[in-house]
């Protein structure tokens, strides 16, 4: 293979693992989003890259940010912190964007919390957002898969062409 195939395989193969590590890991409790809005900056800025650890909603405490999913808000995470609990049954969350003057208006039911933010890095938010749209699949996961092969097609295209030809010069010498 030449250096140019190398290279290609190696874009390849981080562009498939970025895909699924970023749309497999909440099968086994680890989101890697986007954050979508300014409300909790300067913490988590518009566009930063959250990490959040699944949690049982019972050991968070005041200060934690956490990540949730409103039931008004479709299906979008929502990054706040934790500003009172509400231990009585059910267990819920008062919340508030760092940057918003005001506590959100509903508490959040401890079946919405998705997790725990652990981890977070400005500006790479935008990453896993495209990694999880339909562009996102077809440039991170098809097209490298067509690569590959088409790689591993004319490398074995190649032998055969070879074993072929030194099959024809020994009839020749024959």
């Amino acid at each position: 293979m030449k250096f140019r195939e190398y290279i290609l395989l190696a874009v390849g193969v981080v562009l498939i693992i970025l895909f699924v590590t970023v749309n497999l890991t909440p099968h086994i409790g680890v989101f890697i989003n986007g954050v979508d809005t300014g409300s909790m900056s300067p913490g988590l800025d518009q566009g930063s890259l959250a990490i959040a650890q699944k949690v049982d909603p019972a050991t968070l405490n005041v200060g934690d940010i956490i990540v949730f999913r409103s039931p008004t808000a479709g299906q979008n995470d929502i990054y706040r912190r934790i500003t009172a609990i509400a231990s009585n049954n059910p267990l819920a969350f008062t919340t508030k964007g760092d940057n918003l003057t005001t506590p959100d208006t509903n508490a959040v039911p401890a079946g919405n919390v998705v997790g725990i933010v652990t981890f977070h890095m400005p500006a790479l938010g935008f990453l896993p957002q495209f990694l999880k749209t339909s562009i996102g699949l077809a440039i991170c996961l098809i097209l490298p898969c067509l690569v590959i092969a088409a790689i591993v097609v004319r490398s074995l295209w190649q032998e055969i062409i070879k074993v072929v030809k030194e099959r024809i010069g020994r009839e020749d010498q024959e």
